[in-house]
């Protein structure tokens, strides 16, 4: 039987977070953690769209929303090895990404990426209304494959992500600390 796996995005197949780039060159400390727990959640559930945050950011650094849009979309770096490898796992495993994000962004950057394609399923906070690292999210993810899969197998670079994977009994939840050592944690369970 076939194991599901699930990626996050930002961070894994994205190398980093481009709003954590972003803020962290235009913002304090304190603005992006305000962010980070007010803003970034509403937007992730589909309260606010990747649009609105642009407008937002504008509004604070007097820089065009179009300008912030590019920046953010300059910064979605492919780690390519790790979509070399994704595409030898959908050989014999369920593949698909998980990730948090507004509303109006993701498109673009799997678009821009070449990307759109790479996996069996795209599932995203917006469209469901749930986050990670809810429990909710992760039951909603194995309950679409159900009975399709003998283990599951999360991959994100958030801890609390995580974390939260675990607390949902997914099997085995790898903490991203780069492509080298995510493929050796992925090679050791599959064996």
């Amino acid at each position: 039987m076939k194991n599901l796996i699930i990626f996050d995005c930002f961070g894994v197949i994205i190398k980093n977070d481009p709003s954590n780039m972003w803020m962290s060159k235009h913002f304090s400390q304190e603005q992006i953690k305000d962010y980070r727990k007010n803003l970034f959640p509403k937007a992730d559930i589909g309260e606010l769209n990747m649009q609105d945050i642009f407008d937002l950011f504008s509004k604070e650094t007097k820089l065009s929303s179009k300008q912030i849009e590019q920046e953010f979309y300059d910064l979605c770096v492919l780690d390519e090895k790790l979509v070399e490898y994704i595409k030898q796992l959908k050989k014999d495993n369920i593949v698909i990404m998980l990730s948090n994000c507004p509303f109006g962004f993701m498109p673009k950057v799997l678009k821009l990426n070449g990307i759109e394609n790479l996996f069996d399923k795209i599932i995203l906070s917006y469209d469901c209304k749930m986050i990670k690292p809810n429990a909710d999210i992760f039951d909603y993810v194995k309950s679409m494959f159900w009975g399709q899969f003998d283990k599951t197998i999360f991959v994100d670079d958030n801890n609390e992500n995580v974390i939260g994977a675990k607390k949902a009994n997914i099997d085995y939840a790898i903490l991203n600390k780069g492509f080298l050592t995510t493929k050796k944690a992925l090679q050791d369970i599959l064996k």
